[in-house]
């Protein structure tokens, strides 16, 4: 059973972020070759009540799991933080880190010097409710 108290993303809203970092990154290969990490970020909804309605956590699972399953050619960490970021934003929270931060916590991740707990921690300290 769904939470009613967290606003989900949809397939296009997933669909609309690759298509905003194809347009803004032409150079670079962003296109799907791993849907399977896609598929489970639309389908947290389904699962939402291991994550206790916690809008942080939720966003903290979809930045990783885009992030760490590389559905993308190229652009993962990118697509990461716009999703986690969209998520954040549609469920009243400002996401207020620096263009630095925001690439440092993802290479962290994505190279494994972060892990979840670090990434969970990095949400709190950098987001503000509306």
């Amino acid at each position: 059973m769904s939470s009613p108290n967290i606003e989900w993303l949809t397939e296009d809203d997933i669909w609309e972020a690759i298509s905003t970092l194809q347009a803004k990154y032409r150079e670079d290969p962003i296109c799907v070759i791993n849907p399977g990490p896609i598929e489970y970020v639309l389908n947290l909804e389904s699962l939402s009540y291991f994550y206790d309605d916690d809008p942080l956590l939720i966003a903290a699972t979809k930045i990783r799991t885009i992030i760490k399953g590389h559905p993308l050619l190229d652009g993962n960490k990118r697509l990461g933080m716009v999703v986690g970021t969209y998520f954040l934003d549609i469920n009243g929270f400002n996401l207020i880190a620096s263009d630095d931060s925001f690439a440092s916590i993802a290479i962290s991740l994505a190279s494994g010097e972060a892990n979840m707990e670090d990434l969970i921690e990095w949400i709190k300290v950098n987001s503000l409710a509306k």
